[in-house]
């Protein structure tokens, strides 16, 4: 089969699940070497038309599919739960959650950031990004760290910008890496990471290369204390030193 992964997420008992973008299918790997694929490309019940992202809630492991502008709930074992059919067609490209399980999904296209009610039903925008002259219109990632936060950043001018949990910007700062791609919040720092694995660690000038890549990065995230990087032929668990 071929299985090209562009994302990563970690669920229940460390279990590794992958999102391949292009074949539109979902896999998940334990520990025991047990593999289970979820989804194929369409309309139909258990496929997907333009799978961007998956997190992970109490709830199971969410999937935003971009045209469809839906939002698929699948248990551990990737057995569908649900779909929610997003209200306002903004067709967001990323989406995070926050530490209280709600969902926020960011459009490149309108230029906003929707905040969703408990009920995850699309809420309105929280952030208007077109209120900021200063922002561009090239967001490479969206992420929301653990005091709620929300991190943006544009790859076209390195900047990444800091909003409060409620939409309101308090810090920006210029990243010198070359060619930044993933925000990465980790043990209350935010972590820029481009694809060779150099690391900047925002607001402190503080720089980090990451051991053992094998080719290019295609995603990372981070869980507790531990970064995650998927790359073009591993998922690779790292402790990186903080500052």
């Amino acid at each position: 089969m071929d299985f090209n992964p562009d994302k990563v997420q970690v669920g229940l008992a460390d279990n590794i699940y992958l999102l391949d973008k292009y074949s539109r299918q979902i896999c998940r790997l334990d520990s025991e070497q047990d593999v289970i694929f979820y989804g194929s490309f369409g309309r139909g019940d258990n496929s997907f038309f333009e799978p961007v992202w998956i997190g992970f809630t109490s709830d199971g492991l969410w999937v935003l599919d971009r045209t469809e502008n839906k939002l698929g709930q699948l248990d551990y074992r990737l057995n569908k739960i649900r779909s929610i059919e997003l209200d306002n067609k903004t067709y967001p490209e990323q989406a995070a959650i926050d530490p209280f399980g709600r969902f926020f999904l960011s459009s490149h296209q309108y230029q906003m950031i929707h905040g969703t009610g408990q009920s995850n039903v699309l809420d309105g925008a929280i952030i208007e990004l077109n209120d900021y002259d200063d922002i561009m219109s090239c967001a490479s990632d969206f992420r929301i760290n653990d005091n709620g936060e929300f991190g943006l950043l544009t790859f076209c001018d390195g900047m990444v910008h800091i909003f409060n949990s409620i939409g309101k910007r308090i810090q920006v700062d210029k990243v010198s890496l070359n060619n930044p791609k993933y925000l990465v919040p980790i043990r209350n720092k935010w972590l820029i990471l481009n694809e060779i694995g150099e690391g900047e660690y925002l607001f402190t000038n503080k720089y980090v290369q990451l051991p053992g890549i094998v080719g290019f990065i295609k995603d990372a995230i981070s869980q507790n204390r531990t970064l995650i990087i998927l790359s073009e032929d591993q998922v690779l668990y790292l402790n990186v030193p903080t500052f």
